[in-house]
């Protein structure tokens, strides 16, 4: 039996009105990707005025 893993993958979702938690998820992100087995992305949030 030959078991095949995927590698792992991770997305940090974020909304930022300024910018600044925008910065803050793409370091998540790139320390996720230092681990040379996961890759990771970010995704804003899109929110819809009511």
């Amino acid at each position: 039996m030959n078991i095949r893993f995927s590698e792992p993958k991770g997305v940090v979702v974020f909304h930022s009105g300024y910018g600044h938690t925008k910065r803050v998820a793409e370091a998540i992100a790139e320390g996720a990707k230092a681990i040379r087995t996961v890759a990771a992305s970010i995704a804003p949030l899109i929110t819809r005025a009511c």
